[in-house]
């Protein structure tokens, strides 16, 4: 947040006309909270209903977590290979952990 130059922000949003484009997101300290707050915000408080998945990255999609909801929403899919159950890993300063 400190890092933000508002004059340069602003001037780029106001030369775009979409002054809503210009708002600042939320800032949280760790992955973790800024994960439950984002699935507070959907109303989805209980983690294990949400359908979520982790990727390391976009050019690598062949390894990904998956929620158990969208686990039972691909199996059976052909290509589709399932491994074992892990939990989201967190670092003790509450960041995601390296994917297995």
């Amino acid at each position: 947040m400190d890092a933000i130059d508002r004059r340069t922000t602003y001037l780029n949003t106001i030369t775009s006309t979409f002054l809503s484009r210009g708002f600042i997101p939320v800032t949280l300290s760790s992955d973790r909270e800024a994960i439950a707050v984002a699935l507070d915000t959907l109303g989805l408080s209980d983690g294990p209903s949400a359908r979520m998945i982790r990727i390391a990255n976009t050019l690598h999609l062949e390894r990904l977590l998956a929620s158990e909801t969208v686990v039972d929403a691909v199996r059976g899919h052909s290509g589709v290979e399932i491994g074992h159950a892990v939990g989201w890993q967190f670092t003790p300063d509450g960041y995601l952990a390296d994917l297995p």
